[in-house]
């Protein structure tokens, strides 16, 4: 199943791997890496990760403190939001309101 980002998701990754790899030489990669493996994870079982908002589920990363929120839909995972724990919850609310147009 393919997977997709929304821009201010693949955002929010690029930013996190720039943070990580200015904070410790390679752990950029490894944040990436990690989070990649989420993904595949999601895709293969998209729907046993957490409900949070109808349509729209939670994977946590493992080792940093980031969540995956997404949306499996028939033909694809939308990645809506790459959020950090310690963010304001729920900032990502406002992006859902156009998914139907994605």
């Amino acid at each position: 199943m393919p997977v997709e980002f929304l821009k201010l998701a693949e955002q929010e990754l690029y930013d996190a791997q720039a943070y990580y790899e200015k904070r410790q030489e390679n752990l950029g990669s490894i944040f990436k890496e990690i989070l990649y493996k989420a993904i595949k994870r999601v895709v293969n079982f998209p729907k046993s990760y957490e409900e949070v908002k109808p349509s729209i589920r939670k994977c946590t990363i493992h080792k940093f403190p980031y969540n995956i929120l997404y949306s499996a839909r028939n033909d694809k995972i939308l990645i809506i939001a790459i959020t950090n724990h310690k963010r304001k919850p729920n900032y990502w609310v406002n992006r859902i309101n156009n998914l139907s147009t994605k």
